[in-house]
């Protein structure tokens, strides 16, 4: 009887792992759809810009047509947007807390998205970029509200989430867009696009309305960002703002770029693959910047005037360009949970100088272009000053424990946030170690911190039956029996120590 209990057991723990590995590739998919989604109806507004808007400007400029107005619209509205969130987070901390944030905010998007359409219909294109502006301000918070979403995600989850949203980007943005939809009537376009956004939406709210709060207090949001990361930021940004006009400059068709985007999705994906999800991968950011992009990124500039055909080398460094984005956003969920820095400052402040830097780029780009400055010098001078910037950025700061600390918090942390910061990196461990669902992890978490059934039930906005389930399947995972045996595992459960001198 006993060797058909265990038979019995073992056949129980294989469904309940199958049945985890099920729901967490849905709950992976869908948020894959909903970052997908978006992102394709944010960058809709770009490749509109570049194919719409190819005209003079009405004075002389450095930017010489409206489309190049209107790719540049897009950096300013993201470094105004990441201005906006970090002073909010300073002086007006609880507009994040309201209910219905994303529902307003998906009111607004909308509205803009009709407004400019219509803009871009009637050819009033100046207005239609400063639409473009408000567009972009509104994405950065829309952005930070999906990361929120993802915050309690396993490692390999956040690996899914990127890898299905650059597919989505790759193949409707850069494939299906230019070759099938580009031909059809302005207001079809504005239509699909428009449906972009209402299923990233409708989406979104599978998830619980609980999942975009960051619900602990205790998160610092005014950290000083130190130096050696905003020069880093800065710089890269700065490279692919020069490659992202060298690029449009460059290419044999306006097709062209969309075919390099194209096939830098599918290497970027396969990078991320094998960086992120083989046996024993680890989340160190650092190393794998200087392993991946920075080859990339180096070798695609420096292709670029000594092949005939320009796709491969636009192919490379947009991989890079890519990449380069993904490793940023994982690193950005690493440090959520490596740091005390609440997770939105994290997100505004390292996409407010990494624009920054894109920001200026496009700008020395477009008037070295005007006046013919980059005939002779970009043969010469500017991929050595490139490479040398690059190889600075890459290597200057140093190691990726170098790069945990720089962010603060590591320093003058309070005994409660050392405490509370130490029982999260403990969860996170555990849950890993042991297949747990985020709704476990959560509980878990609370249960660590001392919380009883009744006070999750609160925090979650669940039943206290639901949360007494979630108890005793999470037991059932750790193979123990009682909330002491609980606080005797976790205090056994071995982390980095955090340096809070």
């Amino acid at each position: 009887m006993r060797g058909i209990d265990r038979s019995e057991g073992v056949f129980a723990g294989m469904q309940t792992l199958c049945d985890f590995k099920l729901w967490q590739s849905r709950k992976s998919i869908t948020m894959a759809l909903v970052a997908g989604m978006f992102w394709i109806w944010w960058d809709s507004f770009h490749e509109a810009g570049r194919f719409f808007m190819q005209m003079p400007l009405p004075f002389d400029s450095i930017f010489l047509r409206y489309s190049t107005v209107s790719c540049f619209s897009k950096q300013v509205g993201v470094v105004i947007g990441c201005i906006a969130i970090c002073a909010l987070l300073r002086y007006r901390k609880e507009v994040f807390s309201v209910q219905r944030l994303p529902a307003c905010l998906f009111a607004i998007e909308i509205a803009l998205h009709v407004l400019y359409y219509l803009l871009i219909g009637s050819r009033q294109f100046f207005p239609a970029c400063f639409v473009y502006v408000v567009i972009s301000l509104f994405a950065i918070l829309s952005i930070i509200l999906i990361a929120l979403q993802m915050r309690h995600f396993e490692n390999r989850e956040i690996v899914f989430v990127v890898i299905g949203a650059i597919a989505c980007f790759g193949v409707c943005n850069n494939f299906l867009f230019p070759y099938f939809l580009l031909s059809a009537p302005l207001p079809l376009i504005a239509f699909v696009y428009l449906l972009a956004l209402v299923a990233a939406f409708a989406l979104s709210r599978t998830f619980s309305a609980q999942s975009f709060k960051l619900g602990e207090s205790n998160r610092e949001s005014s950290v000083r960002t130190p130096l050696p990361l905003v020069a880093h930021l800065c710089i890269y940004g700065l490279a692919f703002g020069i490659l992202h006009v060298i690029g449009g400059a460059i290419a044999r068709g306006p097709h062209s770029i969309n075919v390099a985007v194209f096939f830098a999705c599918i290497v970027t994906i396969a990078c991320i693959a094998f960086l992120f999800l083989r046996k024993k991968s680890n989340h160190e950011i650092w190393s794998k910047i200087r392993s991946t992009v920075f080859p990339l990124s180096v070798i695609g500039y420096l292709l670029i005037p000594l092949v005939s055909n320009s796709d491969a080398a636009l192919a490379l460094t947009e991989a890079g360009n890519l990449l380069y984005n993904a490793i940023f956003f994982i690193g950005c969920f690493v440090l959520m949970r490596k740091t005390y820095v609440d997770p939105r400052a994290i997100i505004a402040k390292g996409l407010l100088y990494k624009n920054i830097g894109f920001s200026i780029g496009i700008l020395w780009a477009r008037y070295a272009y005007e006046r013919n400055l980059l005939e002779g010098f970009y043969p010469t001078l500017l991929p050595v000053i490139i490479v040398f910037l690059l190889t600075v950025a890459t290597f200057w700061v140093g190691s990726d424990e170098q790069i945990r600390k720089i962010w603060g918090l590591r320093k003058n942390l309070s005994p409660k946030q050392y405490n509370d910061l130490m029982i999260q990196l403990k969860t996170d461990k555990v849950a890993e170690e042991y297949g747990l669902t985020a709704r476990e992890s959560e509980v878990l978490l609370y249960l660590t911190q001392g919380m009883r059934a009744p006070e999750i039930a609160d925090n979650l906005s669940v039943s206290v039956d639901t949360v007494r389930s979630h108890i005793k399947h999470l037991y059932t995972k750790l193979d123990i029996h009682s909330l002491k045996e609980l606080r005797t595992m976790m205090k056994e459960v071995v982390v980095e120590e955090i340096d809070s001198a």
